[in-house]
């Protein structure tokens, strides 16, 4: 069968173009590339995922005739028909997708099974990012209402985090029925559990630290970037995504072209880490790509 269509994603903070071979339209919202630990670094063998609507997951896999995952692509049975925002993999085999309505589902068979997780919420909500702190660690899931979910083996822990002014610690509290909070959040990434990067849309870049009790963390609103003074158009990005490479360092992708890169940079104070942010605009060709819109395949 002949690729449909080409679209690129965000795959760990790189740029890939993905050949869906997949017939009928496809929308996908984020992928995940997965490298087999038991191969050598030098080995090209890789698993891709990929998540969109109506409950749509698509793994492309290398075969002996296709050493490179990304050209041959197949469907695996979610058995949801919510619309799915994000996907990881912390093994080969346990993976985690997020979605609308409070959608969270779990595989430890490659993908072939997937069983949904209640995470007690009082109210459906969309659920847009996820991530998974590898060697045991907790799994964080962020969403709409200012959502933040430390998972664990003793459960899910959910409160919700309010932010109005930079440079100043949000409120957090403990999710209850009838919770608000305008903020938004899509993405996170984590150095370890009082350590991390949180975005959101219209701007959000939330820091996280250790408080100053033992255990504890505090919530850090910054500044947003400005891509707007005229009044046409939105002020600040919505940053729909946030990858980590080896050394710790983040990035962070925009609507508007933004593109936001964190250096970790270590604290001599606490155990904190203090990030250097830089910020740069690609053309408007990519702009929409890199921020992660949902793209149409059509056949």
């Amino acid at each position: 069968m002949q690729p449909r269509t080409a679209v690129l994603s965000s795959v760990l903070g790189l740029a890939m173009l993905l050949e869906v071979v997949q017939a009928g339209p496809i929308r996908l919202e984020a992928a995940a590339r997965l490298a087999r630990r038991e191969l050598s670094d030098n080995d090209r063998y890789t698993w891709i995922y990929a998540v969109g609507d109506s409950g749509k997951i698509m793994t492309s896999r290398p075969e002996e005739s296709n050493p490179e995952a990304g050209k041959q692509w197949e469907p695996l049975e979610s058995g949801s028909t919510a619309h799915l925002y994000d996907v990881m993999f912390s093994t080969p085999r346990n993976g985690i997708v997020v979605g609308a309505e409070s959608t969270v589902l779990t595989t430890t068979t490659m993908g072939t099974e997937w069983e949904a997780t209640d995470l007690g919420l009082p109210s459906p909500t969309n659920l847009f990012g996820v991530f998974i702190m590898v060697d045991a660690g907790p799994t964080y899931i962020v969403g709409e209402k200012g959502l933040f979910i430390e998972l664990t083996d003793e459960g899910p822990s959910a409160t919700s985090l309010s932010c109005s002014t930079p440079d100043k610690e949000c409120t957090e509290q403990v999710v209850t029925a009838g919770w608000s909070s305008d903020v938004v959040l899509t993405g996170a990434r984590f150095r370890d559990p009082a350590n991390g990067v949180i975005v959101g849309k219209n701007g959000t870049v939330i820091i996280v630290r250790p408080g100053q009790e033992e255990g504890s963390r505090t919530f850090t609103l910054l500044k947003p970037v400005q891509v707007s003074s005229s009044g046409v158009g939105p002020r600040f990005p919505d940053f729909l995504d946030v990858s980590s490479d080896d050394l710790g360092d983040l990035v962070a992708s925009g609507s508007r072209g933004i593109v936001l890169k964190l250096v970790t940079q270590s604290r001599k104070m606490d155990d904190g880490v203090d990030w250097r942010m830089s910020v740069s605009q690609v053309g408007s060709a990519f702009a929409d790509v890199l921020a992660g819109s949902q793209l149409t395949l059509e056949s």
